[in-house]
């Protein structure tokens, strides 16, 4: 798992170069149902083995990484939101117009109840999205935001041009990425049809949200009960 998340991080240092924001902290910002394992992704990315504590509302960590060159190290801000849908308008506090271009959304699905993956999706994937829009009418309100949210929109469109699906794309202005977690409770309630029906059903939802086309990890780089969407 702690592969995984490194691989977004270092994919939205390859965006803060796109629009020219260089190197820098990345905000990667866990959203999902209650009880989904947000906790326990963090946790095991953090390489922590203190016992974990439920998340009441918004909860930060961070993880420190050298860059290799005089010394210099980059910090990926992790933050927590707790409760379900409840607490979902703090993630104002994280998705802020002047950070929008170093932000990462995780949405993080309990497979071990399927019914619930899909409605949990598509709540967070509007949430997100109407938020995000705001941010960037916000930014647009000054010359230089203009110029700003002009570049982080190129960076997420430009992806999209030559890729076969690009019709069917409306892409978020932030990176975003989907953790399906408890796969092994998945594929033991439900038979192999259903698991595919339901993969092609969260994936199409997915790839119409989303700022980069979609990639599965390379095998052995998550945990068997993760797979990124």
């Amino acid at each position: 798992m702690s592969d995984v998340i490194s691989q977004i991080v270092e994919k939205q240092k390859e965006k803060d170069a796109e629009v020219g924001s260089g190197a820098g902290d990345s905000e990667l910002l866990f959203v999902g149902a209650k009880g989904a394992g947000k906790s326990t992704l963090i946790h095991s990315f953090l390489l922590k083995e203190d016992p974990q504590k439920p998340t009441t509302a918004l909860e930060y960590r961070f993880a420190r990484r050298s860059t290799g060159t005089n010394n210099a190290s980059t910090v990926c801000n992790i933050w927590e939101l707790g409760g379900g849908t409840q607490l979902s308008e703090l993630i104002k506090v994280v998705l802020l117009p002047d950070r929008m271009h170093a932000c990462v959304v995780a949405i993080t699905l309990d497979l071990g109840a399927p019914g619930e993956a899909l409605p949990t999706l598509q709540f967070w994937l509007e949430h997100v999205r109407k938020h995000v829009e705001q941010c960037m009418l916000q930014l647009r309100a000054t010359p230089a935001g203009v110029e700003r949210a002009n570049a982080i929109a190129r960076a997420s469109t430009e992806p999209w041009l030559e890729h076969q699906d690009r019709e069917l794309v409306n892409p978020m202005a932030v990176r975003l990425v989907v953790l399906a977690h408890k796969w092994d409770e998945f594929e033991e309630q439900c038979a192999a049809a259903a698991q595919f029906s339901a993969g092609a059903i969260l994936r199409r939802a997915i790839l119409r949200n989303s700022s980069h086309p979609p990639f599965r990890p390379v095998s052995g780089t998550a945990s068997p009960r993760t797979k990124r969407c």
